[in-house]
């Protein structure tokens, strides 16, 4: 299952396309790959966890539920 979750659509964001579009294909592509078939991966921009979002600032969030880094090398 795939979702996009995006309450301001309107929003836009200053930023060199291309790179923005290569990071959120990686991202996304990496979710699909460790994803097995039945997952989900979610695209959303939220608020920070405190509820503020800066002026000019903008989250990108995606999360799935696949395997993930193993703990041991999440650091390198």
């Amino acid at each position: 299952v795939y979702t996009v979750d995006v309450a301001d659509r309107e929003r836009r964001v200053l930023a060199d396309r291309d790179k923005l579009q290569q990071v959120l294909l990686n991202l996304l592509s990496n979710a699909v790959k460790f994803t097995a078939d039945g997952g989900r991966v979610h695209l959303d921009a939220p608020q920070r966890a405190d509820g503020t979002t800066p002026d000019g600032w903008a989250y990108l969030r995606v999360v799935d539920s696949g395997r993930g880094i193993a703990r041991e090398r999440q650091a390198s």
